[in-house]
Parts: structure tokens; C-alpha cells; sequence
């Protein structure tokens, strides 16, 4: 039985960077979530899983738009991924600062407890996203590197 490309670890995977990146953070994600919420609800009860799972949901819906916008941006030229980027980037954190300094704080949201579940979040995240872009088979170096012809051999 022979090993496929695709299934050899550490080979490269040809498609869309933005999907996979999507798929690897959400899988990375929840299971983070899971072991952010349960030790919660065990320690703290319902304020504490409640907090951890607020905390995962709001950066999960982050990360979510953005590598949704940039795989609907996939299918245009590269200047529109990189504007579409540019613009959800700089509307999350406007949002992010209007939400942090405008919203009060729930009684019932438990800090310690919403910072883990973030934190591990945007690492489950960027991780997922990191390795996912590791993975796929980019065309950054195709250059072409024949030999052209030139004028005097015409």
C-alpha cells in the first residue's frame, strides 16, 4: 500500500489556503473551547463556563469574518485580498474599541476565566492559520527559468 503526496506528513496541500486556514483554526478552536469550558463549569460553575465560552465566541467571530472575507477575496486579484484584509482588519479593531469601552461588564462574567479562554483562542487561531499556511502549496517561487531566446539567435 503506497502513501499518497497529500497523506505523507509534512507534505505540501494544493487548494485554497483561506478554507483550510478556516477549517484547521475552527478544529484547533473548538477543542481549546472544550478544554477551557469544562474545567470552567467544574471550578466555577455557570458564571465560569458561561465566561469561557463568551470569551471563545468573540474571538472565534473575529477570526471567522476575517478568513471569511479573505477566502471570498481568493477568487480576485491579489490587491483585493490585500485591501479586503486592510479593511476588515481596521473595522474589527474599531468595533473591538467601541465594544470594549462602550459595553458595561455582565456581573456574571468572571475575568480569569474569559482571559484564558481568549488567550488560548488566538493562540488555537493563529496556530491553526500558521500551520494551514505552512502546508499549502503556494506559487510565491514559480518563476520561469528557461532560457529565453534572444534577438541575435533569431
Amino acid at each position: 500500500m503506497s502513501i499518497g503526496f497529500r497523506n505523507r506528513p509534512g507534505a505540501t496541500v494544493a487548494g485554497n489556503v483561506w478554507s483550510r486556514m478556516l477549517r484547521i483554526s475552527v478544529t484547533v478552536g473548538a477543542i481549546i473551547a472544550a478544554g477551557c469550558v469544562a474545567p470552567a463549569a467544574l471550578m466555577a460553575g455557570a458564571a465560569g463556563a458561561g465566561s469561557a465560552g463568551l470569551g471563545t465566541v468573540i474571538v472565534a467571530v473575529v477570526f471567522t469574518i476575517s478568513l471569511a472575507g479573505l477566502w471570498w477575496s481568493a477568487r480576485y486579484p491579489a490587491p483585493v485580498a490585500a485591501l479586503v484584509m486592510l479593511v476588515l482588519y481596521a473595522a474589527l479593531v474599531a468595533a473591538g474599541t467601541m465594544i470594549l469601552f462602550s459595553a458595561p461588564k455582565p456581573d456574571w462574567v468572571l475575568p480569569p476565566w474569559m482571559g484564558a479562554a481568549v488567550i488560548g483562542q488566538v493562540v488555537a487561531w493563529l496556530g491553526g492559520s500558521a500551520l494551514a499556511l505552512r502546508r499549502s502549496r503556494l506559487p510565491v517561487f514559480d518563476v520561469d527559468t528557461r532560457p529565453r531566446p534572444t534577438e541575435e539567435a533569431a
